[in-house]
């Protein structure tokens, strides 16, 4: 068995830097970062712990309490569908858009991989999501049909 190690700042830096990814550090455990993609432009952050590598994007738009029953249903239908990535509430009910990762004996190609995920899903899904947020009215395109 291959010994583990954490991924140092210094890493994640290099990394970021392989990758030709504008970033800023913020302290040797925390990077904000962002993306333009062709639904949304974000800023999103890479935070690194003794065991874990996360990409946490805050979704921008707040949930309107008569869309929040709709908007949970879709998420969790939309969770079962992604891989790498999850949609999750935070203790102020805000909507994050979180990839995890293991980071011991972190490669580049897994810490890009982690970012592509948090870009694609939140600029793929954007548009509906903000839908369904602030509208209560909307319809899912992962509802059933009945």
């Amino acid at each position: 068995m291959a010994d583990s190690t954490p991924i140092s700042a210094e890493t994640v830096a290099s990394y970021f830097k392989e990758l030709d990814w504008p970033f800023q550090a913020q302290d040797e455990h925390n990077w904000s970062t962002g993306y333009k993609g062709d639904n949304v432009t974000f800023n999103f952050q890479v935070r690194t712990t003794d065991s874990w590598l996360y990409v946490l994007a805050p979704f921008p738009i707040k949930i309107q309490a008569a869309a929040a029953n709709n908007m949970y249903k879709h998420l969790l239908r939309l969770n079962y569908n992604m891989s790498m990535a999850k949609f999750s509430l935070d203790t102020d009910e805000d909507l994050i858009l979180s990839v995890e990762l293991p980071n011991d004996n972190l490669q580049v190609g897994e810490f890009r991989d982690a970012l592509q995920a948090a870009c694609y899903y939140m600029d793929e899904n954007y548009a509906e999501l903000v839908k369904l947020a602030t509208d209560p009215t909307a319809q899912s395109s992962l509802a059933q049909k009945s």
